[in-house]
C-alpha cells in the first residue's frame, strides 16, 4: 500500500493515528474508499511497518462482503509468497470492530498518481519494464486459477527500482469460465464482463492493456481520445461500459497518437485490448514471449527497430518469466541497442539518385575545362604582350 495525501481523507472516519488494531498502532489512514479503510500501521513485535485493510462499516455485517474479504485473505496468502509483484499478507484479524487483512506495507506510488501528476506519456522503456514484469505477475495468479477482475492504475503501486506490486484482489474470482457482473472501475474492466461471455485471465490482460495504452499516449491524450466518455463524471461509469461493449468501435493504434512509440510495442497492445477475447495473446505467457521476442537485445523486429537499454531505475541483468516450467528471460544490458534500421530506396529513387550523380559530375568536368581554358588564354596574351616589348626595345636599339 502506499500512502495518500490525508488532507484528502474524510476527517472522523475510522480509526485514528494512535489508536491500535489488535497489536498494532495507527499511523495513519492511507486511503477510504466504498468498501474498505487502509491504514498505515506500525507492529511492535516485529518493529516494522505494515498496511492495514478493514472493510467499511456499512459493510461489516454483509455476509457476502465478509466472506469475499476473507476469499481476498487467502488469495493474497498464497500468491504473496509464490510472486514478488503481489502484495503479501501477513495476518487477517478479526473482532467486534470489523474484520481486518494485515498486508505488506509497499513504499511507492500508484500509477494513478503517476497519471495524474505527469499528463504527458510515461517513459518507454520504464512502460516496457512494468508490463512485463505485471504480465509476469498475472500468468503467476492465473495458474493459481485466479482472476482479479479490477486491474487499474490505483491498484498497482511503483516501489522502487520500478517494481510494480499489484494490490487489492477485493472482487477477484475462481477461472469458473462463467461470468458475473463485479464491481470493479467500468473504465478498464474488459467487455466479457458486462455481456456475460466466457471469463478467463484475458480479461486482466484486457484491463493491463488498457493501462499500457493510457501509459504510452500520456492522460491527456487519452482523455482527448475518449472525450466523449470522460466529459461527464456522473455518466462517465455508464459511458464506459456501452464503449467496451461495443465491438465496433475501437481506441486508435498508440503509434498514431504518440509517434515515438514502436509499431511493435503498438501493435501488442492493440492485440491485448481487442474487444473479442478470443482476439488477444492466448494467456498470459503467450503475452510475455511476444515481449521478449521483440524487446530485448538484438531482436530484429519486423516493421521496427527498437533501442533496448536497462530500463529507469534498474539493476543491469535480466529479468524471467516462468512458463510451464521453462525460465523464459527478458534480458536488459547497460548501453545495448538494436541495430541502426538501414533505408530502403525504391528502383526509381536510386535511378534518380544516379542520374544526378552524373549530371554533377559533368557539370565539375565542365566547370573545370572552362577554367583551363581561361588560364590558356591569359598566358597566351601575356606572352605576346612580353614578345612585342622585347621586338620595340630591338629596334630602338639599331642593332
Amino acid at each position: 500500500m502506499t500512502n495518500t495525501n490525508k488532507s484528502n481523507l474524510a476527517e472522523g472516519i475510522g480509526y485514528q493515528p494512535g489508536e491500535e488494531i489488535g497489536r498494532y498502532e495507527v499511523v495513519s489512514r492511507i486511503a477510504i474508499g466504498g468498501q474498505s479503510i487502509i491504514y498505515k500501521c506500525h507492529d511492535p513485535a516485529l518493529d516494522r511497518i505494515v498496511a492495514i485493510k478493514q472493510i467499511s462499516t456499512h459493510l461489516a455485517e454483509d455476509k457476502m462482503f465478509l466472506d469475499r474479504f476473507r476469499t481476498e485473505a487467502q488469495i493474497l496468502a498464497k500468491l504473496g509468497a509464490e510472486q514478488p509483484e503481489v502484495v503479501t499478507i501477513h495476518d487477517l484479524l478479526e473482532n467486534r470492530q470489523g474484520l481486518f487483512i494485515v498486508m505488506e506495507y509497499v513504499d511507492g506510488i500508484s500509477i494513478e498518481r503517476t497519471l495524474a501528476s505527469n499528463p504527458g506519456p510515461v517513459e518507454l522503456k520504464a512502460t516496457l519494464q512494468i508490463l512485463w514484469r505485471l504480465c509476469s505477475a498475472l500468468h503467476t495468479v492465473h495458474s493459481a486459477g485466479v482472476i482479479h477482475r479490477d486491474i487499474k492504475p490505483s491498484n498497482i503501486i511503483i516501489a522502487d527500482g520500478l517494481r510494480p506490486m499489484i494490490t487489492d484482489f477485493g472482487v477477484a474470482a475462481t477461472s469458473s469460465g462463467e461470468a458475473s457482473m463485479v464491481m470493479g472501475t467500468t473504465k478498464y474492466m474488459a467487455p466479457e464482463l458486462f455481456t456475460g461471455g466466457y471469463v478467463d485471465g484475458r480479461a486482466d490482460m484486457y484491463s493491463l492493456g488498457f493501462i499500457a495504452y493510457e501509459m504510452l499516449v500520456g492522460r491527456e491524450k487519452f482523455n482527448e481520445i475518449f472525450a466523449d466518455i470522460v466529459r461527464d463524471r456522473t455518466a462517465e461509469k455508464v459511458r464506459w461500459m456501452k464503449w467496451h461493449s461495443n465491438p465496433k468501435v475501437s481506441a486508435p493504434p498508440p503509434h498514431e497518437v504518440n509517434p515515438g512509440i514502436p509499431i511493435t510495442l503498438s501493435n501488442i497492445v492493440l492485440r491485448m485490448i481487442a474487444k473479442d477475447s478470443e482476439q488477444r495473446f492466448v494467456g498470459m505467457e503467450d503475452l510475455g514471449r511476444a515481449i521478449k521476442q521483440t524487446f530485448r537485445p538484438g531482436a530484429k523486429a519486423a516493421g521496427a527497430s527498437v533501442p533496448v537499454a536497462t530500463p529507469v531505475g534498474s539493476e543491469a541483468g535480466s529479468m524471467s518469466m516462468d512458463i510451464n516450467g521453462e525460465r523464459i528471460p527478458f534480458e536488459t544490458e547497460d548501453a545495448l541497442t538494436a541495430p541502426v534500421p538501414k533505408h530502403k530506396f525504391s528502383l526509381r529513387a536510386k535511378v534518380s539518385m544516379a542520374v544526378a550523380a552524373l549530371l554533377l559530375i559533368v557539370g565539375a568536368l565542365v566547370v573545370r575545362g572552362w577554367m583551363t581554358g581561361q588560364e590558356v588564354i591569359i598566358e597566351k596574351v601575356t606572352a605576346k604582350k612580353a614578345y612585342e616589348t622585347a621586338r620595340d626595345a630591338y629596334k630602338s636599339g639599331g642593332d
